[in-house]
């Protein structure tokens, strides 16, 4: 095993995968890296992706989308208007506790929920990451997922985790701090976010009405080194977020890594792939999500490996 050593400012350096290793590693010693989840996460527990949990949705409301799939920002569209239809027929302000449209949601997302998943190696390489050791931990976790499986994860192996969505301001210490961007759907329980950014129309009530929240969470996109896990980047409001913040890092960053973050790409991709890299973040390419997992625990134990290969003298 190699050192890592300094900040990686050449592209060929960035497709070593034992530098990229030890970069994260870095960072999360220095705790300067953040991780941002997307529902890549969440599918090994049988909870649907962004467009099948849309078209659940609709089926379920008895709601048909008068729209054709192929118009520009189709599901976008399809999912305000399914808020809208349902507010029309529902009082939108019902009070905390009767059945709001999040909780409509709700319903929906854990509905093939599964206790045995097949995505339960990758919550386990997430969470080491987040354990508190002396080489580090991750403090802060971004994720656009409305669930609460990664906090449900975090407890058991004994950490102590915060949530916070756009519609509650509560703040508390904590081991991890785990931002849910549009929302906070948990299983089990009735605090529930009363307003969800599902559609355009909440999506900009968020950027207006939550501008505190909005620069809340954006502002880890701004300040630490991110590593994506579970987000394909084809959702329009998530690439207005990737653009601002490598816009932002352009005009405000000194001399440092050529890359302000790394995305786990499954599959070569070659479009894909210079999408990433176009906001100034590496494609990491892998062929599963097990190698996602073997990569993750790589980074967790990086320094323990090394100072048991310099006790051996093999360094």
């Amino acid at each position: 095993m190699m050192r890592y050593i300094g900040h990686m400012t050449l592209i060929d350096q960035w497709y070593n995968e034992n530098n990229i290793t030890g970069l994260l590693a870095e960072y999360r010693k220095e705790h300067a890296l953040s991780l941002v989840l997307g529902a890549g996460v969440s599918l090994g527990f049988g909870l649907p992706g962004w467009p099948q949990l849309i078209n659940l949705l609709g089926t379920d409301l008895g709601l048909e989308y008068p729209d054709t799939p192929n118009e520009k920002q189709y599901l976008l569209k399809k999912a305000q208007w399914l808020e809208d239809q349902y507010n029309l027929k529902n009082n939108p302000d019902v009070p905390s506790g009767q059945y709001s449209f999040s909780r409509v949601v709700r319903d929906v997302l854990y509905r093939d929920y599964s206790m045995e998943p097949d995505g339960k190696e990758l919550l386990e390489s997430i969470t080491a990451l987040c354990c508190n050791t002396k080489y580090g931990q991750v403090d802060n976790i971004l994720t656009f997922n409305f669930d609460d499986i990664i906090e449900e994860r975090l407890l058991s192996f004994g950490l102590d985790v915060s949530t916070r969505s756009f519609n509650d301001e509560r703040m508390a210490y904590s081991d991890v701090t785990v931002y849910h961007a549009h929302g906070y759907l948990p299983q089990h329980s009735e605090k529930c976010s009363d307003q969800i950014v599902l559609g355009t129309t909440s999506y900009q009530q968020m950027c207006h009405e939550y501008w505190d929240w909005y620069i809340a969470f954006t502002s880890m996109l701004r300040r630490n080194f991110c590593l994506f896990i579970g987000i394909s980047g084809d959702d329009e409001n998530m690439q207005k977020l990737l653009t601002t913040a490598f816009d932002y890092r352009r005009q405000h960053s000194g001399v440092c890594d050529l890359f302000w973050g790394a995305s786990f790409v499954i599959g070569a991709d070659a479009e894909k792939e210079k999408r990433w890299r176009e906001w100034g973040i590496f494609p990491i390419v892998v062929k599963s999500g097990k190698e996602i997992h073997k990569r993750l625990f790589n980074i967790a134990r990086y320094y323990a490996s090394l100072n048991r290969y310099e006790q051996r003298g093999l360094w």
